[in-house]
């Protein structure tokens, strides 16, 4: 793209997904920072600061659907197992995997979360 700096690779890659996957990403964000309980206030007041670093300028309208469309964990898995393609997959792993390292550590829960999306993908 001429014209656009790249933040990263995210900005325009997080453009590039289809709604689908823009709801999955918001929703899997916001389950990743609420995976660790204590501390997930501070977590919360970053997550603004974790969207704009990311490019996600829609996040918030993508977040509601979520939130609208996802009242069981079964939904969640059901929008996981519904992207199918890999660039998409390889750049949610990726976003997830920098939030949970951002302590310096990912949290067993983390860990657990990231495994189980993998898990659905069969990666």
């Amino acid at each position: 793209m001429v014209g656009t700096e790249k933040t990263g690779g995210s900005m325009s890659e997080i453009s590039e997904m289809n709604e689908q996957e823009k709801i999955f990403l918001a929703g899997a964000i916001k389950v990743l920072l609420l995976t660790d309980g204590p501390g997930q206030s501070r977590e919360l007041d970053d997550l603004d600061r974790i969207v704009a670093g990311l490019g996600f300028e829609d996040f918030d309208e993508h977040l509601e659907r979520f939130e609208a469309d996802v009242v069981a964990d079964t939904d969640f898995e059901y929008l996981a197992r519904n992207i199918f393609h890999a660039p998409t997959k390889a750049l949610i792993t990726r976003i997830l995997w920098d939030l949970a390292l951002q302590k310096g550590y990912a949290s067993p829960e983390d860990e657990e979360l990231i495994k189980k999306i993998r898990e659905w993908w069969k990666e």
